[in-house]
């Protein structure tokens, strides 16, 4: 599984889209590797004021169990987000 996420940051959204729908990957899946990678570099480049990823992995397990019970709700369910706010 770990190779699977760490191959996750080269795919394009619309790949990662197309693999949750056809339940290749998970959106759990999706949402740790972004966590590894904000982990690993956001010391250096600073990107993120605030990680969420308690409530991001919870959703991201909600938006797992809709897909898996058949529920898609299209191309952005399962993706995580970040937000750009100013302040």
């Amino acid at each position: 599984m770990q190779n699977k996420q760490a191959n996750l940051e080269y795919l394009s959204l619309a790949t990662v889209s197309q693999l949750i729908e056809q339940k290749k990957i998970s959106p759990v899946e999706v949402v740790k590797s972004c966590l590894n990678k904000i982990e690993q570099l956001n010391p250096t480049i600073n990107a993120f004021i605030e990680v969420t990823a308690e409530p991001a992995l919870t959703q991201a397990e909600e938006a797992e169990a809709e897909i898996r019970g058949g529920n898609w709700r299209g191309p952005l369910h399962g993706i995580p987000v970040g937000v750009k706010r100013y302040v």
